[in-house]
């Protein structure tokens, strides 16, 4: 029978060659305390600080499968499914499924790694991976399962040749210190202060990874994209927007014009004096630009400036060339059939030269765009705010000058 100390080494082993060909997994893999729970847990489980396996289970599984099995551990911790899996109302069995997907996905389509029963496509045991939910968050797929009927989700756990789908390791695992057993006489609350503060924890552990891994090399595209949004939270663009402009316009205090609110009560405090906020405003026209998104664009920038005591745009829309220029103030209306001409080519140079030629010195230009086009050689002296929709999927770093806004 194989001893503790063996599979130890095997593990510190294993730990150690995550280090050397995936810096990432491997940082991470030596924030897990390891324990032996052989009598109490068939496989591994992990609860976001200790590392659990059975010593049989380690025993039989390659070097190489271990590797995919501790880094399929270190995803769980990464997508953040283990402070998830405490804190929530989900039907647990399709939660439980929804988790393994991405976790899944990571070690066999990013990392490389095998799984048990899965190697270069051939799933002997059907763990739960598939490329109908490749990209996909566990709250996306738990969502898709929960509209499944029974019938189909019956079909999920059991795969058709006598094949059963398995799980890698046990998400109901609770460890042997009671820890779990403590958070039963917990609030709600305080569940999900403990849920907020793991996150915080691991989220600081994965930043020191990423460090690591780049000095090895790049980061897999799929989990840079999960990394980017988990240390900066994508924040709604209309919020964004409201911000920057926000942050454009001066506000002061005046003697001159108290503040007529507290008058009748003979206290005089200074009013509130706003400069005029001056914006272009540049709609690409070409046809690569849906009317929908020109429109829902329009729509919130009129939106915003309504919050503004006093403020002139000066409005334009260009593909290869400027049609329907406008300024409009708080009274004006705007003719968005005029600017909304084009549907050629783009090239935005033409915009550049129209502030430049009539003189304008605005506090920013927001260029609603998908970027593709020809960009002035030298960024202009005024802030360029580039308003792009996600679905373009853009390389930030192909643009030369200026702010970027996804929408």
């Amino acid at each position: 029978m194989v001893t503790n100390e063996e599979i130890q080494d095997k593990i510190i082993t294993a730990r150690i060659t995550l280090l050397l060909k995936h810096p990432f997994l491997g940082v991470l893999s030596f924030h897990l305390k390891v324990m032996d729970v052989t009598e109490s847990l068939p496989t591994m489980a992990t609860d976001g600080k200790h590392l659990f396996y059975n010593r049989d289970f380690v025993d039989k599984l390659t070097s190489e499968e271990l590797l995919g099995v501790l880094a399929h551990e270190i995803m769980h911790c990464v997508y953040q499914h283990t402070s998830k899996w405490r804190n929530t109302n989900k039907i647990q069995v399709l939660w439980k499924i929804a988790m393994e997907y991405p976790t899944n996905e990571a070690v066999v389509e990013m990392f490389k790694l095998p799984l048990p029963g899965y190697k270069e496509g051939n799933n002997i045991n059907e763990i739960f991976i598939s490329k109908d939910f490749y990209d996909m968050t566990a709250d996306e797929i738990y969502e898709k399962l929960l509209k499944k009927n029974k019938r189909e989700l019956e079909k999920m756990k059991n795969a058709g040749s006598g094949k059963i789908r398995v799980f890698i390791d046990d998400h109901d695992y609770k460890n042997g210190s009671g820890e779990e057993e403590g958070h039963k006489n917990q609030s709600p609350s305080e569940i999900e202060a403990i849920s907020k503060q793991e996150e915080h924890e691991w989220k600081m552990k994965i930043i020191q990874a990423v460090e690591a891994q780049k000095k090895k090399g790049n980061i897999p595209a799929g989990l840079e994209r999960f990394i980017d949004e988990l240390i900066e939270p994508k924040v709604p663009w209309k919020q964004v927007l409201a911000e920057y402009l926000t942050s454009l316009s001066r506000v002061d205090y005046s003697w001159k014009v108290p503040n007529r609110r507290h008058l009748y009560r003979n206290i005089i405090l200074p009013g509130i004096r706003s400069e005029q906020i001056e914006i272009a405003v540049a709609f690409d026209t070409s046809g690569s630009i849906s009317q929908e998104e020109l429109s829902e664009f329009a729509a919130e920038l009129k939106g915003i400036m309504q919050c503004y005591p006093s403020y002139k745009m000066y409005l334009m829309g260009c593909d290869a060339k400027v049609y329907g220029y406008q300024e409009v103030g708080p009274y004006d209306d705007i003719d968005f059939k005029g600017i909304f001409k084009g549907h050629g080519g783009t090239d935005f140079r033409p915009v550049f030269t129209e502030i430049k030629n009539k003189d304008i010195r605005p506090a920013a230009l927001l260029y609603f765009t998908d970027t593709y086009g020809e960009f002035p050689k030298e960024e202009p002296e005024y802030p360029v705010l580039w308003i792009v929709s996600e679905k373009y999927n853009i390389d930030k770093k192909s643009i030369p000058f200026g702010q970027v806004i996804e929408m």
